[in-house]
């Protein structure tokens, strides 16, 4: 496996096929803007399924520690977000420090649900991310909805988990695992850019469930002050019920302007 760092990521993902038809292209592109993707298959729980799994994300975190942590005292963090496709609700990111945990030990045994976070059940990731707040040094930050209108929501994801670092407080020396194919900028540590690193790195899975499950709670609770966008079930992604109750309702405080702007577009480009 090669690694690089900083602002070029590791892919170790195959690529998708390319469309050969580029208006099929066209008005699939336009269809998944308006309707969100379905939710990743999730994972059956199978023990020994689970860990094989644990096993390799641990596996990775340890290859990564022994090829770029050098200096004495330093750590591997992984940092991820969520909510990025959201119309309405912050971005949220977390950053983790999983020590180094034997397979056979019983904090592993603890973890061992672990995964990506889309792919978790709800109570699984509920789990999860209590054994992880308990046992596990972490952060968790937001990036406004103002910032996401003024920034755009790629640097409003990166500031997150910045601002997530940051409180955190790493050690000189510390690597720094970025789910994702970009690296945080004004950060001093070295960067790992990791696609689709939340099915590859215990770190940043770890770092993916923990902010999965602070927005979930922080989107129901503004769901009691918003009912009728359903956020307790939605979680602010657009979702026909949200769409519907936008069109009824208008927007909220709480909604991305800059996403909902585009969404009307959208709407009206596939009316006319």
């Amino acid at each position: 496996m090669t690694a690089t760092t900083d602002d070029a990521p590791v892919n170790l993902k195959s690529a998708p096929e390319s469309t050969t038809k580029s208006g099929a292209k066209a008005r699939s592109k336009s269809a998944s803007k308006l309707n969100p993707k379905p939710s990743p298959k999730v994972s059956k729980n199978d023990p020994q399924v689970d860990q094989e799994r644990l096993k390799k994300l641990l596996s990775f975190d340890r290859e990564m520690t022994g090829k770029w942590v050098k200096k004495t005292g330093a750590i591997l963090l992984g940092t991820d977000e969520v909510g990025r496709g959201c119309l309405a609700g912050p971005v949220v990111a977390a950053a983790v420090h999983l020590s180094d945990i034997a397979e056979d030990s019983d904090l592993a045994a603890l973890l061992t649900s672990l995964d990506d976070s889309k792919k978790m059940a709800v109570s699984k990731r509920e789990e999860i991310s209590e054994v992880l707040k308990s046992k596990c040094r972490y952060a968790i930050a937001e990036a406004s909805v103002e910032e996401i209108d003024q920034l755009n929501i790629l640097h409003a994801s990166l500031l997150a988990m910045k601002r997530a670092l940051a409180e955190l407080g790493p050690p000189p020396g510390t690597v720094i695992l970025v789910d994702g194919n970009k690296t945080i900028s004004e950060v001093r540590f070295r960067q790992i850019a990791v696609i689709g690193g939340d099915a590859l790195s215990a770190s940043i899975a770890a770092a993916s469930v923990l902010a999965k499950v602070y927005r979930d709670g922080l989107m129901k609770k503004l769901h009691e002050e918003f009912p009728m966008y359903r956020w307790d079930s939605n979680k602010g992604y657009g979702s026909k019920d949200h769409r519907d109750a936008i069109n009824e309702h208008g927007l909220t405080s709480w909604h991305r302007k800059s996403f909902c702007a585009k969404l009307q577009v959208e709407q009206l480009s596939l009316l006319t």
